[in-house]
């Protein structure tokens, strides 16, 4: 939590361009504490960072990597359930029915991210890269769900039992070396790159105003992978 803390105040003095002698100043702290306190090198008191909060304006729930809304909001489980007002039971809720579709509304949510960035790049093999990424994956877990029941009849694929998650994996690695490739102006007879100038700017505040519905999903899915994977 500390080191979410340093990462997150850093951010926000990043994305605000602010210099850390102007923060410090406003927070009448040293600007060699407050470098501290990024770096995760020392714990910054409550009092703090609730100054900390009130300067960024966010809540101290965010500043502590609790949620990654910096409002503190978490996602709406009534519209999972399609009530739209958020009314909802919890004892109606079954907790194995709940977690899936939970799930499938981060997924979805950050999709329609993905999704967007990618219609406002417009670049065809851009978007048909990062499809076929997608498309394997989903394909992946598909199979690998299907292939469980010993009774579910193998000749359902064209790909042999024995090769087909290599060949997904080695085909996953090349679609990422190709959108990579794609996204920082590489030029290949396969495809066609796309300049700098036409990557979009991302930040909290433009998912934010861009992605109002699908804002949560998407940093609920960035929280849950990062921690997964570290």
């Amino acid at each position: 939590m500390e080191n979410d803390f340093g990462r997150i105040i850093t951010l926000l003095r990043k994305e605000r361009k602010l210099a850390q002698k102007k923060v410090a100043a406003d927070l009448n702290i040293s600007q060699a504490l407050l470098s501290h306190y990024e770096k995760g090198i020392r714990h910054c008191p409550i009092d703090l960072i609730s100054k900390f909060a009130d300067y960024y304006d966010v809540s101290c729930d965010y500043l502590l990597g609790r949620t990654p809304d910096k409002n503190g909001q978490i996602i709406n489980y009534g519209k999972l359930t399609g009530d739209e007002k958020g009314n909802i039971n919890p004892n109606d809720i079954n907790p194995q029915a709940m977690l899936p579709l939970l799930n499938k509304r981060v997924i979805s949510s950050s999709l329609n991210v993905i999704y967007g960035m990618l219609e406002d790049i417009s670049n065809k093999s851009l978007t048909n890269e990062v499809s076929s990424y997608l498309n394997i994956a989903v394909y992946k877990m598909f199979r690998q769900l299907y292939a469980s029941n010993p009774d579910n009849l193998e000749c359902f694929f064209s790909l042999p039992k024995s090769e087909y998650a290599f060949l997904c994996d080695a085909a996953l690695i090349n679609g990422e070396h190709c959108v990579h490739n794609i996204c920082n102006g590489v030029q290949s007879e396969k495809y066609e790159s796309v300049s700098k100038d036409k990557m979009p700017h991302i930040s909290y505040d433009t998912i934010e105003k861009m992605y109002p519905d699908d804002k949560n999903g998407l940093l609920n899915l960035i929280k849950a992978v990062e921690k997964k994977i570290s």
